[in-house]
């Protein structure tokens, strides 16, 4: 099954419709874009530093257009990651 790809606009829906839409925690203002790709966080079961897993954490970039502050959005709270039988 082909996975479906990031869709900023859809995004940017999504944190509308969840009402995701305070000013800026940085500078107050009220503009922001979403990235057109997504990044992805490695997840550790601990702090040594080394690489143990291949586990990560998808996320949207939402940046401020005034300040650049940027937060991350997972995007398991979208419904957006597939689930599918062996996908770690």
């Amino acid at each position: 099954m082909k996975k479906p790809e990031f869709c900023n606009k859809l995004i940017e829906k999504k944190l509308v419709d969840m009402g995701a839409t305070n000013a800026c925690h940085r500078c107050s203002e009220n503009e922001f874009v979403v990235l057109d790709e997504m990044t992805h966080y490695p997840l550790q079961p601990d702090i040594s530093g080394k690489l143990k897993s291949k586990a990560t954490l998808p996320v949207a970039l939402v940046i401020c257009t005034n300040c650049g502050a940027v937060t991350p959005h997972a995007l398991g709270a979208f419904d957006l990651i597939p689930n599918e039988e062996g996908d770690e």
